[in-house]
C-alpha cells in the first residue's frame, strides 16, 4: 500500500466514526426529549425548551469571561 491508500482509508474510517458519533448524539438527545415531553406538563416542557434556545448561547460568552479575568488578572499581579 502507498501512502495515498493509507490516507484514504483513514479519512473514510474517520469520517465514519464522526458520523457515528453525531448521529448517535441526535438519536439520545431525541430519546431524552421525548421522556422529558411525558414526564412534564405542557407549560414545563415549553419552559425548558426555551431556556434550550439559550443555554448554548452561554456556553459560548462563559469561556470568553474566564479568558477576560485571567489577562485582567496578569495585569493586576504585574502592576503589584
Amino acid at each position: 500500500m502507498n501512502s495515498n491508500t493509507v490516507t484514504e482509508l483513514s479519512n473514510g474510517k474517520s469520517f465514519l466514526w464522526s458520523a457515528i458519533e453525531r448521529f448517535s448524539v441526535q438519536a439520545v438527545q431525541f430519546i431524552f426529549q421525548i421522556i422529558l415531553a411525558r414526564l412534564l406538563s405542557p407549560s414545563d416542557y415549553g419552559l425548558i425548551a426555551m431556556l434550550a434556545i439559550f443555554i448554548p448561547d452561554s456556553r459560548t460568552f462563559i469561556p470568553m469571561r474566564e479568558t477576560q479575568l485571567r489577562a485582567l488578572h496578569r495585569e493586576i499581579s504585574a502592576y503589584w
